[in-house]
């Protein structure tokens, strides 16, 4: 027993070492995403210093597709890079025929308005990749990028998951380590990092800050994905139903930002 201990502790530290010497190697490469889901959240971002933007809607059930004229000018704003979110509803991420007809016109509209890359996910109803689906959409896209979101925090098996994910030729996975938080799911995602992190970009997602980026990059993330939400609530409140609204913070962008350029400029994390 106390020989097998010691194996899984020298494991342990391999893969810690791995993730170290990942790090410093890619250190310089670490960027943010601000998922963002209006044209001010989008501006807010550029401003902010963000590298990349997430364009969704309805941030309070997950996301969904944007509209086209908000694509449109966002497109027209900003000089960053746009991935524009294909979910077509709420719900799981499993489609109907319908569904994916959708998603695919989805697609050829978000490449005509000027979009470097789409984001998607899809499982079949045992929770696997619906790998002939998304290996359809990553050529569908070319040569836009495709990021497989965080269905896969969902997923059966997140090694199997990853290596569906790779095979069909994504650019990048986000994912909270399968936690309600990326910081709950660290361990995860120090585990996908060492494993996967030469083949994909992973991402982290959910609840992440300026408050914990540089914890996650201590588990050897060089990509942080985050809305930076702030909710503004409506000079005209009712009894009926909620008037107010969240829009991604410029200041909190900022503060996340500035994190980073300290990690890539240090020579080692504090």
């Amino acid at each position: 027993m106390l020989s097998c201990t010691l194996l899984s502790k020298g494991a342990d530290r391999r893969s810690r070492r791995l993730v170290r010497i990942i790090f410093f190697c890619q250190k310089d490469k670490m960027t943010l995403e601000i998922c963002a889901q209006s044209l001010q959240s989008a501006v807010n971002a550029q401003k902010g210093g963000a590298w990349r933007i997430e364009l969704c809607q309805a941030l309070e059930v997950g996301g969904l597709t944007p509209s086209s004229a908000t694509i449109q000018l966002v497109s027209r704003y900003l000089t960053i890079p746009i991935h524009v979110l294909l979910r077509p509803r709420v719900g799981d991420f499993t489609y109907s025929r319908l569904e994916v007809e959708t998603i695919k016109q989805d697609l050829e509209n978000a490449k005509t308005m000027g979009a470097s890359g789409v984001v998607v996910g899809f499982l079949d109803e045992s929770l696997k990749v619906e790998t002939d689906l998304l290996e359809g959409i990553v050529i569908q896209a070319s040569p836009m990028e495709v990021t497989f979101h965080r269905a896969i925090d969902v997923a059966t098996n997140m090694d199997e998951a990853m290596k569906a994910i790779i095979g069909s030729g994504c650019s990048r996975v986000l994912t909270s380590g399968g936690a309600k938080s990326a910081i709950e799911g660290i361990k995860t995602l120090e585990h996908l990092q060492s494993t996967f992190g030469d083949q994909i970009s992973i991402m982290a997602g959910k609840g992440v800050n300026s408050e914990n980026i540089r914890s996650l990059a201590e588990a050897g993330i060089t990509d942080f994905h985050m809305s930076g939400s702030v909710t503004y609530e409506s000079e005209t409140p009712n009894d009926l139903f909620s008037m107010n609204f969240d829009e991604s913070d410029l200041e909190e962008i900022q503060a996340a930002r500035e994190v980073i350029k300290d990690i890539r400029s240090g020579s080692r994390l504090i």
